[in-house]
């Protein structure tokens, strides 16, 4: 399945729903799966389709490191405390989703700095509404949306992208030890209790170890349906 496929699959969920809301698309994976860069590409070929479309990313809407992270049980602390779930979908998506506009003013969090800016949200007259962010796939919220793609990636693949990425600007070490302590483990924890990949309508590979050697695709190309 290429990205084109994937549009086509939006689209058509998008004529099934009633005029006057928009479609909602959650698009999640593990950290370093590389939904951050398929959420833009996406929303980018709906508006080529000509809908009004706009991304929101759960990044935004973390809590505090003192909040979000704790020694004990790292990674379930982190599962359960990492955003402010009830603001971003309550005071955000739910109304956009509802009537297609929404003006709101609040605080979001800036990564990876860790500090905090006002921002304000204005949008009308939007058609579809896609989402990026881990666990999003949360048993609780995966009746939200309309279409929810998970993009597969093995932890393996993720780390190399984090060491490579680096945006903290830490030891190699350290990050090894933060992923391997924190952001895997909450990720094992929502593997467990909501078993996201199985609650997608579409899996995209993003990984060279998930693909067939004989599979071709384009750099950065993460588009062949595995289920």
């Amino acid at each position: 399945m290429n990205l084109a496929h994937v549009i086509a699959r939006m689209l058509e969920r998008r004529a099934e729903i009633p005029r006057g809301r928009a479609a909602l698309y959650a698009v999640s994976g593990i950290d370093g799966s590389g939904k951050s860069t398929l959420a833009p590409r996406l929303a980018a070929g709906l508006r080529e389709a000509g809908l009004n479309t706009v991304q929101l990313t759960i990044d935004a809407w973390h809590y505090p490191p003192v909040m979000r992270f704790s020694d004990a049980n790292p990674g379930e602390h982190f599962y359960r405390y990492a955003f402010r779930w009830e603001e971003f979908f309550g005071h955000l998506v739910e109304a956009l989703q509802r009537t297609g506009s929404v003006r709101l003013t609040t605080i979001l969090t800036r990564q990876p700095e860790n500090d905090f800016r006002e921002h304000t949200f204005a949008f009308d007259g939007v058609d579809a509404i896609v989402l990026e962010g881990i666990f999003l796939f949360k048993r609780e919220f995966r009746p939200r949306y309309d279409l929810a793609i998970w993009v597969d990636c093995s932890f393996e693949t993720a780390l190399e992208r984090a060491l490579a990425r680096n945006q903290e600007g830490i030891s190699a070490e350290q990050i090894c030890r933060d992923y391997d302590r924190i952001y895997f483990a909450a990720q094992r924890v929502h593997f467990a209790r909501d078993n996201p990949r199985a609650g997608a309508d579409l899996i995209l590979p993003n990984d060279h170890r998930l693909l067939p050697a004989a599979a071709p695709r384009l750099a950065g190309e993460p588009l062949q349906e595995t289920a």
